[in-house]
């Protein structure tokens, strides 16, 4: 006799609910022995908090433990934070020179998605000669305060660059609003900020995610994330005073894609909602949200703001 279909649930929600509850865990035991395998490069769970010369230093959102991946996402070490500290420094390249490295550009994906959705936006400024960090947070389980705090920490601990500009889509923006308004800044003695461009940035509050603050799944899958984009909780946040580009995708037409959005919009965000007092420019464009960093004229205003600033 088959066993009836909640008791599968069950089976397959278990193990989920001993990872859901692993941030009481004890740290992991030393020695570790490591399988070099590849990973994915840390999706959901994983917050890079060092980088250096391509190798990256991850946090594991619920145990806390840490690893370290080489610039192919292939795992070298695992264990507590300091060990794999101390195998970064050992393995990834030297930083540069003081002033000697170029400008560096960091990117950061929004809710839900991970530092892979690039792709073809990288390649392309790689080829501008930007140094390029396309990082991974995990967006879902903590607010974009504490993604800043990361983010943060981390540029303090880069050396060897002129300066730093952002390119981030729909929440990265918010992460980089709250870096340069509401976090020490004290990375930004040795790595100045010099621009951004924002790709569907909520900057106005998201109506979807208003709508969506009342529909409890919402909770479980978004976090404090989801809630802090209402406009509500937008209206508190300053703008930050560099250059931005703001990139908004649209039908095109009246009513946009989405009925729960007021105005035009990419499905997600309303382009109206991505409006920031200040922005050096506004640029909107036919996409939807969630491929709007692979349309070659957001790849080529991109290229092209972060060069000239124009």
């Amino acid at each position: 006799m088959k066993p009836p279909l909640l008791c599968l649930t069950a089976l397959v929600l278990i193990p989920l609910s001993s990872v859901a509850c692993s941030s009481a865990m004890s740290p992991v035991p030393s020695p570790r022995p490591n399988i070099s395998l590849p990973t994915m490069g840390g999706k959901q769970l994983w917050a890079d908090i060092r980088w250096q010369g391509g190798w990256r230093v991850q946090e594991h959102a619920l145990t806390r433990h840490a690893r370290v991946l080489d610039p192919g996402d292939v795992r070298r070490a695992w264990g507590p934070l300091e060990e794999c500290l101390e195998v970064l420094e050992a393995k990834a390249p030297a930083p540069p020179a003081p002033g000697q490295g170029g400008p560096l550009v960091v990117m950061l994906h929004g809710l839900g998605r991970s530092h892979s959705v690039w792709g073809t936006m990288e390649t392309a400024l790689k080829e501008d000669g930007f140094t390029v960090v396309a990082l991974s947070y995990p967006s879902t389980q903590r607010s974009p305060q504490d993604h800043a705090e990361v983010l943060s920490s981390l540029l303090r601990h880069v050396h060897g660059y002129t300066s730093v500009s952002f390119v981030t889509h729909s929440m990265g923006g918010i992460l980089v609003r709250e870096l340069l308004t509401s976090v020490n800044a004290e990375w930004q003695k040795e790595l100045p900020p010099m621009r951004a461009v924002m790709l569907a940035p909520p900057n106005q509050g998201s109506a979807l995610a208003r709508h969506l603050s009342v529909f409890k799944p919402l909770h479980w899958i978004a976090g404090n994330a989801g809630r802090a984009l209402t406009p509500e909780a937008m209206a508190e946040r300053p703008a930050p005073e560099l250059p931005i580009l703001i990139i908004a995708g649209s039908r095109g037409e009246k009513d946009g894609w989405n009925r729960l959005i007021p105005g035009d919009d990419d499905g997600v965000v309303g382009v109206e909602e991505t409006r920031l007092d200040g922005a050096q420019e506004h640029l909107v464009i036919r996409g939807i949200h969630t491929f709007l960093m692979k349309q070659p004229v957001a790849i080529d205003a991109t290229r092209r703001f972060l060069a000239l600033g124009i």
